[in-house]
């Protein structure tokens, strides 16, 4: 499993690729702890599936260029819209399994996963912010990345995109649903991940570094945020939790 890639995962039917990812998600939740030794086979298989539906959304979007390009009443060549929501599915169930296995396991070492993860999930995290304009329900990836920052030894897995995709979700566009994961996500990143009871996951305050970094984003979006929000009651909640944020140190 760990040489599975992306062509070894083209030849497996898109219903396929649901199936065995919305089983992965089942097998985690019913069975726990007793998957933990398959880790090192869920985690590059699962990938692999988030890779292919990257390639799979470039390619897509190429033929779609091309076609309104050559303005041609032939045949394109462009794939069937079908085959594009396909693609986009199989993409939020593998950042559902992912998230499943993180919560799930917490405290496992994911670092020999993590500069591959990054590099696939790269095109969605520059996709969120607009992927979250007057959106009902938050993106999948976006609860992803709210469960890597919930624990100390996930947090030191994410890295500035991740951090930059978040933040930029605090829109004046955003519902109060992606709001409050938004919120939440940097909450645990000022607390190391709601936990700092262990000196050794404590000490380099990873998350508290990463905000440091952005905080100049931070304090914009907010800012956007709070002019926008009116006086509504849903807003007055957000400025009582961002006065709270702003204060932390």
């Amino acid at each position: 499993a760990k040489t599975v890639t992306v062509q070894s995962i083209s030849g497996i039917l898109p219903q396929r690729r649901m199936g065995y990812l919305n089983l992965l998600s089942s097998v985690i939740s019913q069975l726990g702890h007793k998957c933990q030794t398959y880790l090192p086979v869920f985690m590059p298989i699962t990938l692999a599936m988030v890779e292919f539906s990257e390639l799979d959304r470039k390619i897509s979007s190429q033929h779609i260029e091309v076609e309104i390009n050559e303005e041609d009443e032939g045949e394109s060549g462009a794939p069937d819209p079908s085959s594009r929501f396909s693609s986009r599915q199989v993409r939020s169930l593998a950042f559902s399994a992912l998230s499943g296995i993180f919560l799930r396991f917490p405290a496992i070492d994911y670092s020999q996963y993590a500069d591959r993860m990054w590099v696939a999930l790269l095109p969605s995290l520059l996709k969120l912010p607009d992927m979250v304009i007057n959106a009902e329900k938050p993106p999948m990836l976006l609860r992803m990345l709210e469960v890597l920052s919930s624990h100390p030894r996930l947090v030191s897995l994410l890295v500035n995109d991740a951090v930059v995709a978040v933040i930029k979700c605090i829109s004046k566009s955003s519902r109060s649903s992606v709001i409050e994961i938004s919120l939440a996500f940097v909450e645990n990143l000022l607390s190391e991940g709601k936990s700092v009871d262990d000196p050794a996951d404590s000490v380099t305050k990873v998350g508290v570094k990463l905000i440091e970094e952005n905080l100049d984003l931070l304090v914009s979006q907010f800012a956007q945020r709070l002019e926008s929000a009116g006086s509504g009651s849903d807003s007055v909640t957000k400025k009582e939790r961002i006065s709270s944020l702003v204060s932390c140190e």
